[in-house]
């Protein structure tokens, strides 16, 4: 039986957030200095460690169908805090890439790797466009759960205005929920890579005339629940969610390629499909005895032969 070999990154494997910090403020030799007085503190577990915990144990001591190499943009050096993590963790994990502030896709390839998973989407976008399997796995950290006492616990404990949400309810129903009125004007502070953010400008508002110019090129995705917006080669947002533009109050993940601030541009809302009314840049010849229900979740084409 052949093996199923996965590739994993350090920072989807655990949560290097803390070093990342010192290594933008401090640089490279601080940051190389942070993990080797830190080599034998364990590093927290990050959004894909359960996943490949769950992965290894499907192994039997004589019969493993799954390996998972870890590939680590660190070096040698700087990578055993990494191996020690493992170690105490009791990961059978044996083999690693440390390729010292390169790109680890190349190895992929060469390890042969079935699947890669990385925290890095510039990464998992270059193995996708070489052909090999790849996914994002991301997280923003927060949850709360309802207790059977009607106490909330976890690491969520209060709402920000400037974040998103996803909420699980029991069944479908209409809810009111207790809000405030936000500045337009609300700072945001985005880290490099996903961040799960609110929308708090006007209703419908093109993405163009939500970002500040000075930060747009910095955005290369925008999704939300079966809506998603991305960037094509020339710049240009395509996708549904650019064709009916930003909803107030709602969240949404947004990609940057680097940190950084800004504050959203209160535009005026463009054309909205709301009441089975085509808006007039869809204008065509459509069969009106044909009945349809247009909802935010739905798309209609009408195609001449």
């Amino acid at each position: 039986m052949s093996i199923l070999k996965i590739g994993i990154s350090s920072r989807a494997l655990f949560d290097l957030n803390e070093g990342h910090e010192i290594y933008k403020k401090k640089g490279i030799e601080k940051y190389a200095d942070y993990q080797r007085k830190h080599e034998d503190v364990s590093l927290d577990k990050g959004v894909a460690f359960s996943l490949v915990e769950k992965l290894l144990k499907m192994n039997r001591p004589k019969d493993k169908i799954v390996e998972v190499i870890l590939l680590s943009r660190n070096s040698s050096d700087t990578g055993l805090r990494i191996f020690n993590s493992i170690e105490k963790n009791k990961l059978d994990i044996t083999r690693a890439v440390f390729s010292g502030g390169e790109s680890p896709f190349p190895y992929v390839d060469a390890l042969d790797i079935d699947l890669f998973l990385s925290a890095d989407v510039n990464d998992v976008k270059v193995a996708l466009e070489n052909n090999i399997a790849a996914a994002h796995i991301f997280t923003e950290n927060y949850a709360a759960v309802l207790m059977d006492d009607g106490s909330w616990f976890g690491s969520l404990e209060q709402i920000d205005p400037k974040r998103g949400y996803w909420l699980r309810i029991q069944n479908d129903d209409i809810f009111d929920l207790t809000t405030y009125e936000s500045p337009i004007d609300l700072v945001y502070s985005l880290h490099y890579g996903n961040n799960l953010i609110s929308y708090i400008g006007s209703d419908n508002t093109d993405i163009n005339e939500a970002l500040p110019d000075e930060v747009e090129d910095f955005f290369t995705d925008i999704f939300t629940e079966n809506l998603a917006a991305t960037k094509n080669e020339n710049g240009e947002w395509i996708g549904i969610l650019a064709e009916i533009g930003l909803q107030h109050l709602k969240g949404y993940w947004v990609n940057v390629t680097q940190d950084l601030e800004f504050s959203y541009v209160d535009s005026s809302p463009i054309a909205r499909n709301y009441n089975n009314k085509i808006p007039e840049f869809f204008e065509t010849d459509i069969p009106f005895d044909i009945d349809y229900s247009q909802s935010q979740q739905q798309a209609f084409y009408f195609i001449e032969k």
